[in-house]
């Protein structure tokens, strides 16, 4: 066939309508647990989501909080649009405590406990403990929000034991040769020990004579302890003590020195630095007396009564 051929046509590009999608999510209602995941797009269209095709319209799959992505895809352009949706959670429910612990052994450790996250507002159960006068050991509590959700905790309390001071004690013999000497334990190292001599820091004083010497002892919490002991000169007994009421403690016994004239019912009584009484015994026969040495209290102090309760020596030790 001869001749020129000419041929036209007219193409029409159209763009695809914007896939659209409504995604409905049940939040769970504590962090960290399972929601509903659901979704209604166009008729014509499937959802792949998490490598599987679904319906158009899908409802209450249970799913966790977070990114996901779901794809559209038109059955009949077979055109995918992928959309991606965050699924929110509430926060993670968190507990701040803040802890007083106790300096010393008479002291109360306590603790505040503050909630954060979740849905406020919370609620603290401390099971049967005070907050404000913690018993030693683990104290659990547990936390609650206002959905429910809850959270367990605990503390360890830790409580100073008290402070002692063991008392080793070299009468005076000779003259100028007496010493006491303090083994302290308790309460929180390290330890600082004041006489009332002025001797700073020494748990031990030597070349001393008979008389009264006390200290005090500071831990590193400032916790103190007041300590009193009477140191006799034994080489003068018979000059000395004869005559007078006087007594001497030693890691073994009690010896307890009197006037010749005594006479009646004498009591000598032990009592601790508080006031509470430690021991009460009767003296019977002649002075001296000596007594085995009980659990006595490492200061406190020692009193001789008479059968009426008048006061006959009063010492500290």
């Amino acid at each position: 066939m001869g001749g020129l051929f000419v041929w036209t046509d007219t193409l029409v590009y159209e763009l695809e309508p914007t896939h659209e999608i409504t995604v409905e999510w049940s939040e769970p209602n504590c962090f960290g647990e399972t929601g509903m995941l659901g979704w209604n797009t166009d008729s014509s269209f499937v959802v792949e989501f998490s490598g599987e095709q679904w319906g158009s319209q899908s409802s209450s799959i249970p799913w966790d909080a977070g990114e996901v992505v779901l794809t559209t895809t038109n059955l009949s352009s077979g055109c995918q649009v992928g959309h991606i949706v965050n699924l929110p959670e509430p926060p993670a429910l968190g507990l701040y405590l803040v802890y007083l612990p106790a300096a010393c052994s008479d002291d109360l450790a306590s603790v505040e406990a503050l909630g954060y996250g979740g849905t406020p507002s919370y609620l603290i159960n401390w099971f049967d403990a005070d907050p404000n006068n913690l018993p030693e050991g683990e104290v659990p509590l547990s936390l609650t929000d206002a959905q429910g959700c809850t959270i367990d905790s605990s503390i360890i309390v830790v409580i100073p034991d008290p402070l002692v001071a063991d008392v080793e004690l070299e009468n005076e013999s000779n003259g100028n040769d007496g010493s006491i000497a303090l083994q302290i334990s308790g309460g929180t190292p390290p330890y600082e020990t004041l006489w009332n001599n002025g001797t700073l820091g020494d748990t031990a004083l030597t070349g001393l004579s008979a008389g009264l010497y006390s200290w005090v002892i500071s831990d590193a919490h400032g916790c103190l302890l007041l300590g009193l002991q009477e140191l006799v000169n034994l080489g003068s007994d018979e000059s000395l003590v004869k005559g007078r009421w006087g007594w001497q403690m030693t890691e073994e016994q009690v010896v307890i020195w009197a006037p010749e004239d005594v006479s009646g019912r004498v009591v000598f009584q032990l009592y601790h630095l508080d006031g509470r009484l430690a021991i009460e015994t009767a003296l019977e026969g002649a002075a001296p007396w000596k007594l085995n040495r009980f659990d006595l209290p490492a200061h406190g102090s020692a009193r001789i009564m008479d059968g009426e309760g008048n006061s006959l020596f009063h010492s500290m030790y």
